[in-house]
């Protein structure tokens, strides 16, 4: 069984940069493999959407804990008998004890929990909201944005 939090050397400890995960692979509602790997981006579910896109079965992150590449190897070396193949692991009780465990740390990253996100920019905001609109929305905001307020005044006079 896994023998509770594990500990970094100080020296080691300063490394931490990102995240070392844990994700899921469901083949309906099936554990089928679990993928610990090391992300340095912001938010480790992004790194989770892309590992979704290459694998044929639904992803989810299980948790997320501040770490460093040191750590994500520790965890490699730690459960290498249920190593599938690269950083992808067979379902273990050790593993998701493991898992168990970091849910339960502060500053780990839940699912569902939007902790290290940040708020979607303005532009961004924009971008989701014109994907939503309809053509003529879309066309009114096009000449709204290249300053035709008049053109858009004279359309909506005429419906």
């Amino acid at each position: 069984m896994a023998k509770g939090p594990m500990r970094l050397d100080e020296e080691k400890a300063t490394d931490v940069t990102g995240w070392v995960y844990f994700v899921g692979a469901y083949e309906g509602a099936d554990l089928k493999f679990i993928k610990i790997g090391y992300t340095s981006r912001r938010n480790p579910n992004v790194r989770r959407e892309e590992i979704g896109d290459g694998v044929p079965h639904e992803t989810k992150l299980l948790v997320a804990t501040p770490g460093c590449i040191t750590l994500e190897r520790q965890y490699h070396q730690e459960f290498s008998k249920w190593r599938a193949r690269g950083e992808w692991f067979r379902p273990s009780g050790e593993i998701q004890c493991r898992v168990d465990t970091l849910l339960a740390m502060p500053g780990s990253w839940k699912p569902g929990f939007a902790q290290a996100s940040r708020k979607p920019s303005r532009r961004r905001r924009k971008v989701r909201q014109e994907r939503e609109m309809t053509p003529d929305e879309q066309e009114e905001r096009f000449l709204e944005v290249i300053g035709a307020r008049k053109v858009i005044e004279m359309r909506k006079a005429q419906r």
